[in-house]
């Protein structure tokens, strides 16, 4: 909103801010709107689920679907407890690419997946809050928003702060890629207790 005061006019703070750095605020929208932001990312998915394979050992027997904004993971059959679709781990850059909150919550995010048609998803989000490693955060347990605001396809995750990952007008993306590496390496530690509980839950005598 421009204001009038004593015959000048003054833009509000953030578009004040915006045109005073045009010239980088330009470059920003080239990358974003033309794509190379985007095509980079999906570079990175590729390469970064490689790494996973080499460091994880375990990993690289699994099954991995990456795509243009994430990457997933999941060990077996017994995870799929939809047709064609399955609980898995999750990395994503999608709120990065296409901004919801515009702010550190759009940073990139590592959890799990859960399919939303599952018949049993309400039971096995409240029975995984006791695997939720240290540094996560479960639907039920966020201080941000209310319970309505969550998706119930992702019960657990976090975002990797990008400002950590910042060199001054640099950007490290071997440090992207380690933080992402130990939290994904937290989460994939609770493979065996999520594949119990889904053989739990999906049991016939339930």
């Amino acid at each position: 909103m421009v204001k009038r005061g004593k015959g000048k006019f003054f833009f509000s703070p953030p578009v004040e801010l915006v045109l005073a750095n045009m010239s980088t605020v330009r470059q920003v929208q080239k990358v974003c709107y033309e794509g190379a932001l985007e095509t980079d990312i999906k570079h990175f998915i590729r390469e970064f689920g490689k790494t996973v394979a080499e460091v994880l050992p375990k990993v690289a027997a699994w099954q991995v679907e990456p795509y243009a904004d994430s990457i997933y993971w999941y060990p077996n059959r017994r995870w799929r407890v939809v047709k064609e679709d399955h609980i898995a781990f999750e990395v994503s850059f999608e709120s990065l690419i296409s901004p919801e909150n515009y702010d550190d919550r759009d940073d990139p995010w590592v959890g799990l997946y859960v399919p939303e048609n599952w018949k049993h998803i309400k039971a096995f989000n409240n029975q995984c809050f006791a695997l939720t490693p240290k540094g996560f955060t479960h639907i039920h347990k966020s201080k941000s928003g209310t319970p309505e605001d969550f998706d119930p396809s992702y019960p657990i995750g976090t975002c990797v702060s990008l400002k950590k990952c910042a060199k001054g007008p640099a950007f490290d993306a071997n440090r992207l890629q380690t933080e992402l590496l130990v939290l994904l390496r937290m989460l994939m530690a609770k493979d065996a207790l999520i594949e119990s509980l889904i053989a739990e839950l999906n049991s016939p005598k339930r």
